[in-house]
């Protein structure tokens, strides 16, 4: 049997269909949590002093993991410093992609692991989908160090 719809039938399966849309991008593209900017500002800020001051500590980290951890410090450092003219997303970006590489430093870390684990807590403070940050975190963290061992 074939069947059709009418217009009126239509609208309200598009209205679920982009509200689950909407629910999808929502949970897969970076946001923050919402805070005033200056709190914003220095709350990742600190984030990152952390994330500096963990990786000094630290020398169980592999030394590519310990690059790509300095390279996303310094562009979630950039990323801060244009807030005001890039808005929240390349920012949100930035903390998502640090939260990964922080749980694969706490993956491999050996006498740090648990300090790494308080940072990626912290990073968590400001996204709006901590879960799914937590769920990618845990798998690609995991990832992370087993292309790092194999090579």
């Amino acid at each position: 049997e074939i069947y059709t719809l009418s217009l009126h039938d239509a609208l309200p399966i598009s209205s679920l269909l982009l509200r689950g849309l909407a629910i999808t991008i929502d949970m897969s593209l970076p946001g923050l949590t919402d805070m005033s900017a200056d709190k914003l500002k220095d709350g990742v800020g600190d984030l990152l002093n952390q994330v500096a001051e963990a990786l000094k500590a630290d020398e169980d980290l592999d030394t590519h993991l310990r690059a790509y951890l300095v390279d996303a410090v310094a562009h979630a450092r950039a990323c801060l410093d244009r807030f005001e003219a890039s808005g929240v997303f390349d920012l949100a970006r930035a903390i998502k992609d640090l939260e990964i590489l922080v749980s694969a430093a706490q993956a491999m870390s050996r006498e740090h692991a648990s300090r790494w684990a308080k940072i990626r807590t912290a990073a968590q403070a400001f996204t709006q989908n901590p879960t799914v940050a937590a769920v990618m975190g845990a798998i690609s963290g995991s990832a992370v160090v087993g292309l790092i061992g194999a090579s």
